[in-house]
């Protein structure tokens, strides 16, 4: 019996499953259990580890320990004997899966049965398992000196030809899995998810199925757990850890934003949309494995246009990470397919999707995709809040599973943008609502343009230069006839394009029919002023702030700070009432117009002291004529 090869058995427990990382000078300073502990990856730079939470395993006994071997706190050997129900047939299945045409020197294979060879010849199977079957490196998901193949594809047939053998189960909780492995219990156990991950749940969702593992308990020695091993690798001394192992899966994630540090918009306003997600690795383990599916599918809301008129996608880009995102490398466009979605009855869905070369590629990197898209309307003719929302959603579709190609996980993200609505409205000085009025917008000068809705109601900010411009007014007319009832009209699409103060001058240029514009008209401003409350490139508020200067007794300011979208996609900041009259005494008078009252006034005034003085001057003329001795009050 080849007691000694219980050490290669111990090199298959840690370096196909372990995080120890080097030497443990004084394993008995710690406390050591029998347990098995499953956290969750700590891999390379791009790979999203998954959480342990909620999640369910169970740990089947493959072989218990024999005849173990202490020395300085350490094992330094032990035999494996079979564990109930697992059968030489069973890991001869295992072993074929790792080799079908077995290993040269090693052993050979005639008619589905191995014979061993060379100094494997007296072994048993299991022997031979832990002589044989050793990491060679370490593993993406952070264990150290499990990069073997062969060990993957030995624990996935386990895991089919023994899962209904009697297991230990364990759900996880606080960012752990603990299996508590009974004293009697101790050895080699294949651990296996049960049942396989519900990837349509919140919690799970975007997971790869995560690989079947092969970890080894502490071993108990005169009522004393060891769980260091100490053996050599070549000439080197090296100490793992048992019963310890980070979950091999991975977590798909998907983020869709808009870059622009404005997500406030108008009509013409062109968006970038931006995409970021990771590709699994799918060959790490698998390397025959070629994954079918890697597809977005863009859904925009009906008022963003992604395509240019020949049919592609806006300014479309993917690019790829291999360092976590810091640095992004462009993809070759044959490296994946666009096309507008026909499934659908919207015209503006779109599909890329990486072929399948792409995949390999790029396993284990981050990709990015950014796209353009022009708004073409917001809320305009409908009582709908939600008809004209600014939504972008998109979904993931990608393969998750080696053993079963029709599976798939779908991630779903969307990004939301708002504009900015002001109500304005006429009234008399005793605010009866009037019709008639137009005003004149402008900032810093240039007079802003707007879409008018059929009825007149709506008025929205069209974007200078764009294509909807085209069909644009220059003024807004204040006020509706909805069925015999006046009405305030609604200014869409304001403070867009601009992370900091917008300035709107309101002037107006038309008085409601018997009411007086006055040389002087009514004007006043409204600054609106987007709030980034995180400071994360996210607007989530508007101030508002209305100015009326020497016409404050003729603009009622009903303008507030919001703090939250309407309909989850506005901010309403509130009603600007403008007053108007009939009475021109009532309007502040300009400085031309009181200077010629003023000078009206002195005229008249010099006019009326002129005839006093000359009635005077009559009088005493009389008086000296007639020989009168009185003169002048």
């Amino acid at each position: 019996m080849h007691k000694r090869t219980g050490l290669a058995v111990i090199a298959l427990l840690s370096i196909t499953a372990t995080f120890a990382t080097g030497l443990i000078a004084n394993a008995d300073e710690t406390s050591a259990n029998n347990d098995i502990t499953i956290t969750a990856p700590a891999g390379g730079t791009n790979l999203i580890a998954p959480t342990v939470d909620g999640r369910t395993f169970k740990a089947i006994r493959i072989a218990g320990y024999k005849d173990v071997a202490v020395k300085d706190g350490k094992i330094t050997g032990f035999d494996l004997t079979l564990a109930d129900g697992v059968t030489d047939s069973a890991l001869t299945t295992a072993i074929l899966a790792a080799y079908p045409s077995g290993v040269e020197s090693v052993f050979t294979v005639t008619d589905g049965k191995i014979t061993l060879q060379g100094a494997y010849e007296n072994m048993t199977l299991i022997q031979f398992i832990g002589q044989y079957f050793y990491g060679n490196g370490s593993d993406v998901y952070g264990n150290t000196n499990a990069g073997s193949e062969a060990v993957r594809k030995l624990a996935d047939s386990l895991m089919g030809s023994l899962s209904s053998n009697p297991a230990i189960t364990a759900i996880g909780s606080e960012g752990k899995v603990v299996i508590d492995v009974p004293d009697d219990r101790e050895g080699l156990y294949l651990i296996v998810e049960e049942p396989k991950i519900d990837t349509t749940t919140d919690a799970f969702k975007g997971e790869t199925v995560s690989r079947a593992m092969l970890t080894g308990t502490g071993a108990t020695v005169d009522g004393t757990i060891y769980t260091q091993v100490s053996t050599k690798h070549g000439d080197t001394d090296v100490t793992y850890t048992l019963g310890a192992l980070n979950l091999k899966a991975e977590k798909v994630t998907l983020d869709k934003e808009v870059e622009h540090p404005d997500q406030l918009i108008q009509i013409g306003t062109s968006r970038q949309f931006t995409i970021t997600t990771n590709v699994p690795n799918y060959q790490t383990d698998y390397p025959t494995w070629t994954p079918t599916t890697f597809q977005f599918t863009d859904n925009p809301s009906d008022n963003i246009d992604p395509f240019n008129t020949d049919g592609t996608v806006r300014n479309l880009k993917l690019q790829s990470s291999n360092d976590g995102g810091t640095t992004w490398t462009d993809m070759v466009a044959s490296e994946y397919t666009q096309a507008k979605n026909t499934t659908t009855e919207d015209s503006n869905d779109f599909i890329v999707a990486l072929t399948p070369a792409a995949l390999i590629a790029h396993q284990g990197e981050r990709i990015k995709l950014t796209y353009d898209g022009v708004i073409t309307s917001l809320k305009m003719d409908t009582a709908d809040d939600d008809a004209h929302t600014t939504l972008n959603t998109v979904d993931l579709d990608f393969s998750n599973n080696p053993n079963v190609a029709d599976d798939k996980a779908r991630l779903t993200d969307d990004v939301n943008l708002y504009d900015v609505k002001l109500d304005i409205e006429k009234t008399d000085m005793q605010t009866r609502k009037l019709l008639g009025a137009r005003f004149d917008v402008t900032v810093g000068g240039t007079k802003i343009k707007f879409i008018k809705s059929a009825n007149g109601d709506q008025y929205t900010a069209v974007k200078a230069g764009s294509a909807q411009d085209a069909n644009s007014v220059d003024s807004i007319s204040v006020g509706y006839d909805d069925n015999g009832t006046v009405k305030p009209v609604t200014i869409n699409g304001l403070a867009a394009d601009n992370s900091g103060a917008t300035v709107y001058t309101f002037t107006e240029t038309q008085a409601p029919e018997g009411y007086i514009l006055g040389a002087n008209p009514v004007t006043f401003t409204v600054t609106l002023t987007p709030k980034d409350a995180n400071s994360d490139g996210t607007v989530d508020g508007v101030d508002a702030a209305v100015n009326a200067g020497t016409f404050g007794n003729f603009v009622v300011n009903g303008t507030s700070n919001t703090n939250a979208p309407v309909s989850g996609h506005e901010f309403n900041v509130g009603q600007v009432t403008v007053k108007n009259t009939k009475n021109i005494s009532d309007l502040p008078q300009t400085g031309g117009t009181i200077s010629k009252a003023i000078g009206a006034a002195l005229a008249t005034g010099a006019f009326a002291t002129l005839l006093i003085v000359g009635v005077k001057l009559r009088r005493k003329q009389m008086s000296d004529e007639n020989g009168s001795t009185s003169s002048m009050a």
